[in-house]
């Protein structure tokens, strides 16, 4: 049991420090010096993956017994495929409420 919840605080506190690095954003995004192109593709992926990356970040911090269960952990989590599977979703959804609906 003692194992288990260390295990659970070192999950914790990982989530924690990727939350606080999940939404620092600049405009050197690759950190190569310059602003190009392919930063506006990294500024775009960071934009498009934020509600995957929220609610994977979420179940790591306060879910952990079910987070450690699904192996998950930041370095695998975020901006990957449950991620963006959970983010399509999410877009998918608000996209879905904002068509308005025809009167019968």
């Amino acid at each position: 049991m003692a194992i288990e919840s260390m295990t659970q605080e070192q999950l914790r506190a990982a989530a924690e420090l990727a939350w606080a690095d999940r939404w620092q954003i600049a405009l050197d995004m690759n950190g190569d010096g310059l602003v190009t192109v392919s930063d506006a593709w990294l500024w775009l992926k960071w934009f498009v993956l934020a509600p995957g990356d929220v609610l994977l970040l979420l179940l790591m911090k306060h879910g952990t017994s079910v987070a450690i269960a699904l192996q998950m952990h930041p370095q695998s989590g975020l901006y990957g495929f449950l991620s963006a599977l959970i983010s399509a979703a999410a877009w998918l959804f608000v996209a879905s409420s904002a068509i308005p609906r025809r009167a019968q």
